[in-house]
């Protein structure tokens, strides 16, 4: 005679199976109950949306998002054209001569060299993450120089390579002689910023053609340090924090002779492809997508374009070590200058800032009177 099936009724599912086997233990080892089989359905419906959660890529701004959405396009770019080719959004596909360039091949291209201290940090004895200390610059190159003065020499970087005493090793500072030579030619054609270069040879052939250049850099010792603290990635340091200032400022007076450039920084307000073909030429390589294009029909805040930026398919942006610190310090100080405000005190002037521009070029002594009050920013 057949077995009488059992109900459906009393038996459980498999997921009240599992959450009643596992009975979760919370904060001062308490006991969490399992939840009712009632609500199991509202359970599964929440894991199920979490799966369906994926990175998809937007048609028009090719930006990567978190979304459940079917609809590849989002529906920022159904409004608008903010972040896309007709408002100049469009970043360059990078080509094959600007690819994996080692940060000093970058440099050597570059026309603008942002001012900035990179450290990266050890974990558990291997490479951890890259650390950033104080405020960016950005340093201007003589322009008649660079027109026909590129790539630069290894001894004009201004790389300094701060290592404790006793240790040999050394970041990775690779130069390719060709890979240099073919990045310049192809901006030449392509970028609109670096068609009045001229290579010069005769630094081309001053460069290794496949070669560490850290001999040719600066060093600073700063004291002794184990073996396991020495790093194998690289290391860019493109300003000193100064420690120990009398052994330090010797080094540093030889070392950092901007190379025939600019004794002022660059206006990152009103230099056009300042940071687009200048300093970071691999990452914009036909002078798209710059902040600072004045033929952009829709302005965007620097909020908005590193934030555009950050989410762009191909993670340039987002992976370079040099651009994302630049670009948060970059927004930090605009916002800043946007919350700030100037007083006076105990003073009878009164005008705008052009006034007191003219006034601080006769009386310098103005300034001590002056407090900067600014609201929270950002960190």
């Amino acid at each position: 005679m057949p077995r009488p099936r059992r109900s459906n009724l009393g038996r459980r599912t498999n997921n009240a199976v599992y959450y009643h086997r596992r009975q979760a233990v919370g904060r001062d080892n308490a006991r969490v109950q399992p939840p009712p089989n009632s609500d199991l359905h509202y359970l599964e419906s929440f894991y199920n949306y979490l799966d369906s959660i994926t990175y998809k890529r937007c048609d028009n701004c090719k930006r990567l998002k978190l979304t459940a959405c079917a609809a590849a396009n989002c529906s920022a770019c159904a409004k608008n054209y903010k972040f896309t080719a007709a408002n100049r959004m469009a970043p360059g596909i990078v080509p094959q001569e600007l690819q994996d360039l080692s940060v000093t091949e970058q440099m050597l291209i570059a026309r603008v060299h942002p001012v900035m201290t990179i450290y990266q940090v050890r974990a558990n004895g291997r490479p951890g993450q890259y650390r950033y200390k104080g405020n960016i610059v950005n340093i201007e190159q003589d322009i008649t120089e660079i027109a026909t003065r590129l790539p630069k020499t290894p001894s004009h970087l201004n790389i300094i390579i701060m290592q404790r005493q006793g240790v040999s090793g050394h970041s990775n500072f690779r130069v390719r002689r060709n890979e240099v030579l073919n990045a310049l030619r192809w901006l030449q054609v392509n970028n609109p910023y670096y068609r009045d270069i001229q290579i010069a040879d005769e630094v081309l052939e001053s460069l290794p053609i496949d070669g560490n250049i850290s001999q040719d850099l600066h060093y600073i010792d700063e004291g002794g340090v184990s073996k396991e603290d020495i790093e194998d990635d690289d290391i860019v340091e493109t300003a000193v924090p100064m420690q120990q200032q009398q052994r330090q400022q010797s080094v540093l007076e030889h070392a950092i002779q901007w190379p025939t450039g600019n004794s002022f920084p660059i206006n990152e307000y009103r230099t056009e492809g300042y940071l687009s073909s200048m300093a970071f030429p691999h990452l914009f390589p036909d002078g798209m997508a710059d902040y600072t294009d004045f033929r952009r029909i829709t302005k965007l805040s620097y909020s908005e374009w590193t934030k555009f930026l950050i989410e762009y398919h191909d993670h340039r942006y987002a992976r370079d070590p040099r651009f994302r610190f630049h670009a948060l310090n970059t927004m930090q100080r605009h916002e800043s200058i946007m919350r700030s405000g100037v007083f006076a005190k105990k003073n009878d002037f009164t005008g705008n800032m052009e006034q007191l521009a003219a006034e601080y070029n006769r009386n310098h002594n103005i300034v001590n009177k002056l407090l900067c009050w600014v609201s929270k920013i950002r960190g």
